[in-house]
């Protein structure tokens, strides 16, 4: 365009000084014509002026010479305003790019109008309008999700689920439930339900000492038959987080697992699950130690892996010669190591025990006519036969040779009529050997 007006300047400009010199050549040559006609010596100027008032109407050149004048301004304020008008356009692409094309877009834009009123391309406004809308949705979403939380998580709404699960208001303080989200509250009073949880207190408590991940935990156990909801009725602590009771059931599940022992057998006697951890690996393996662990079967109550004297238990029974009554229920190990002094007590009185329901019967009824607390008082101290001494004495290679000599069941020794444990001699006669290197 601008180059075509520039053309069209030159051009006309180029005809009007053509024009001129035709029109001089031609007066010249009239005038040269006139002179030598007639005779005259005139200034060479007069005589121009005076033909072209006598042959020519220069009003009529002027008018025309003005009209080319006019055109040629007309063309000069259009391309001006062509100029102005690409430098616009220039200047709004250039602001188009600066503040939205160039910038990360990490807030919402709310200034299309300004970005875009100048741009004159509809196709380029419609791409740009097109990204600030992709740009501004996720803003919106997020705006709506936030609008949406802050309306669940209202005052009222707590309350209205509260109310559902039948649990009145003057039960709870707002700003204690409020400190989970309303999701999370109802994912809680839902799995409270599954347990059995009926108490409105305790479920107001346990809003704030649980958590619908830990409760889940916990009814994973009970989905996979370890425990049952009697037990969470019963012992309202263990379903608190700082209980910690999920991770001591799976502990115990590992323990027993790692003895080759059914984690089901717990189900007869599921208290035992909280026992700690580090008392029931230690009783597992005291009972793998007297070759029991193929009896726990064989009762329905596992009081014993909890005990802190399970050894001495054990030892006990086995040296009253109770072993086959042993492997015919672990009931014996259930028993306190103190109340096996009465069979001491009968033993000293000549009143010896028949029977295992005997036996059972003796050690667990509360009409014995020696008080527990005074059992020490009616048993006479037992001194160690001479044999003790002497295998204790002996060198560990003799020892052996002397112990596989003896008269022995699967888990007792026979001396001089005496019954002594394995695994009870067997310490004793180590640890001598350890003080007899240390007295070296």
């Amino acid at each position: 365009m601008i180059s075509e007006i520039n053309n069209l300047n030159y051009d006309s400009f180029l005809v009007k000084e053509e024009l001129q010199k035709n029109i001089s050549k031609d007066i010249d040559m009239i005038i040269d014509s006139k002179l030598k006609q007639k005779g005259k010596r005139v200034i060479k100027e007069k005589a121009y002026q005076d033909f072209m008032k006598s042959e020519h109407n220069t009003n009529e050149i002027i008018k025309e010479l003005n009209k080319i004048y006019l055109y040629r301004n007309k063309l000069q304020k259009q391309e001006t305003k062509t100029k102005k008008a690409i430098e616009k356009n220039i200047n709004a692409y250039n602001y188009l790019i600066k503040n939205f094309l160039k910038q990360e877009q990490t807030t919402i834009v709310l200034n299309h109008h300004k970005l875009l009123d100048d741009i004159p391309n509809e196709k380029i406004k419609l791409a740009i309008l097109k990204l600030i809308y992709i740009n501004n949705y996720k803003y919106y979403k997020e705006t709506e999700k936030t609008h949406q939380k802050l309306s669940e998580n209202s005052v009222l709404s707590y309350q209205n689920i509260l109310q559902k699960y039948g649990i009145s208001k003057e039960l709870y303080k707002d700003e204690d439930v409020m400190k989970k989200t309303i999701k999370e509250i109802e994912r809680i009073l839902v799995l409270m339900k599954l347990f059995g949880i009926k108490d409105s207190k305790r479920m107001v408590s346990l809003l704030t000492t649980s958590s619908s991940a830990y409760l889940n935990n916990i009814l994973s156990l009970v989905n996979s038959g370890y425990i049952t909801t009697q037990l969470l009725q019963d012992n309202k602590e263990l379903l608190e987080e700082k209980s910690f009771f999920y991770d001591k059931v799976n502990k115990n599940i590992i323990s027993l697992n790692n003895k080759n022992i059914n984690p089901m057998l717990l189900l007869k006697d599921e208290k035992r699950w909280l026992t700690d951890n580090a008392i029931l690996a230690n009783n597992l393996e005291v009972l793998e130690d007297y070759d029991l662990v193929n009896t726990m079967s064989k009762t329905n109550k596992y009081n014993f892996l909890e005990s802190t004297e399970l050894n001495e238990v054990i030892d006990t029974v086995l040296e009253l010669g109770f072993e086959p009554y042993l492997e015919q229920t672990l009931d014996l190990l259930n028993i306190p190591l103190n109340r096996y002094k009465r069979i001491k007590i009968l033993n000293q009185l000549e009143e010896p025990i028949t029977s295992l329901d005997n036996l059972i019967e003796t050690l667990t009824t509360n009409q014995f006519f020696v008080p527990d607390d005074k059992l020490d008082n009616y048993i006479t101290p037992e001194e160690e036969i001479g044999t003790i001494n002497l295998l204790k004495m002996m060198p560990l290679p003799e020892k052996t040779a002397q112990l596989n000599k003896l008269s022995q069941t699967k888990r007792t020794y026979i001396i001089d009529d005496k019954i002594y444990s394995k695994n009870k001699l067997n310490k004793e006669i180590q640890q001598t050997n350890l003080q007899k290197i240390k007295n070296k």
